[in-house]
């Protein structure tokens, strides 16, 4: 388990929307943190789906202007108890590649899909005592993390071996050493 969560992973794990996400949090009492403050999720509005009259149904959109959901995070001590149930159950079946609170906006043109999963690389794989040398371990979690990626998603195995040198902190390189 991760020590937080951000609120879109907590959606995305929970099949639910942000939107619902956050109003269940907020009816049991968490308080959900931005910028090491309680978040003010008062501009995220959910105006969808709604009824009016006899089954008409109109959606419009929800939205979120400001904090964005991958900076809203939510410590895993303080929810509900079977939201964490659920989250074991799905971390046991589910590799995952958010193994640290999103650094990067995933939406944004600019982002930077290698340097990314080198930096959730390096965090799952610095924090185990392993065998091995670190780029040789680094390359097996990616390879693992890979076999779990869609069609579409899959890293090349020349994008798995540049991810795997920016996040090797042994730049030493050459065999094993004993000292």
């Amino acid at each position: 388990m991760k020590p937080y969560y951000s609120i879109e992973e907590l959606a995305h794990i929970l099949h639910d929307s942000i939107h619902i996400v956050a109003d269940g949090l907020i009816a049991c009492g968490v308080v959900p943190i931005y910028n090491g403050k309680a978040a003010d999720l008062s501009q995220w509005a959910n105006l969808g789906p709604f009824r009016t009259g006899k089954d008409e149904i109109f959606i419009i959109a929800g939205q979120y202007p400001d904090p964005a959901p991958t900076r809203v995070i939510v410590a895993f001590e303080v929810l509900p108890q079977l939201w964490k149930d659920h989250i074991s159950a799905e971390e046991l079946l589910t590799p995952t590649i958010n193994v640290v609170q999103p650094v990067f906006d995933k939406a944004s043109p600019a982002y930077p899909e290698e340097l990314d999963f080198a930096l959730q690389a390096w965090c799952a794989v610095s924090a185990t005592e392993e065998k091995g040398k670190p780029k040789m371990r680094i390359s097996a979690w990616l390879n693992k993390v890979n076999a779990t990626l869609s069609k579409e998603k899959k890293l090349s195995n020349q994008a798995i071996e540049r991810i795997a040198i920016v996040a090797n902190w042994d730049k030493r390189g050459g065999a094993t050493r004993s000292d």
